[in-house]
C-alpha cells in the first residue's frame, strides 16, 4: 500500500471512529439548520484532512478530532458575525408601512420617533 493510500485508509478510519463528536460539534453551533450543519462540517472534515500529517498521535484521535471541530466552529461564528444579515425583501411591506402611518393609533408612537432623533442630532 502507497503511504498517500495509507494515510488516507487511517484518516477514514479515525473519521469514521469519530463521526458523533464532529456530529455533536456541528449540531451545537449550527442550531440544527441543515445546510450550516453541511458547511460546517464539511469545513471541519477539509480542516482534519490538511492537518491529518501533522496528527503526531500522542492523544487520542477522538480528542485531537474535538479540539480541531471546536476551534473551526469557532472561527465559523466568528465569520458570520462579520457578515451583513440579509433580510428577504417582502413586497407588501410598503403597504403595511403605509397603513401604519396613517392609522391614528400610531401617530403617538411615531411623534415619539421624531423626537428621540431630533435628541439625537443634536
Amino acid at each position: 500500500m502507497k503511504p498517500d493510500e495509507r494515510q488516507k485508509t487511517e484518516f477514514l478510519q479515525m473519521l469514521s471512529q469519530c463521526e458523533g463528536i464532529l456530529i455533536k460539534v456541528c449540531l451545537y453551533f449550527t442550531r440544527r439548520r441543515p445546510c450550516d450543519f453541511r458547511d460546517l462540517y464539511q469545513e471541519i472534515v477539509c480542516t482534519l484532512w490538511e492537518l491529518w500529517p501533522t496528527f503526531r498521535r500522542e492523544s487520542k484521535p477522538a480528542t485531537w478530532v474535538t479540539r480541531i471541530a471546536l476551534n473551526v466552529a469557532g472561527q465559523d461564528i466568528r465569520k458570520r458575525k462579520r457578515m451583513p444579515l440579509f433580510v428577504e425583501y417582502d413586497e407588501n411591506i410598503h403597504d403595511i408601512i403605509s397603513d401604519e402611518a396613517t392609522d391614528l393609533r400610531y401617530q403617538p408612537l411615531y411623534r415619539l420617533i421624531d423626537n428621540l432623533q431630533d435628541d439625537y442630532d443634536r
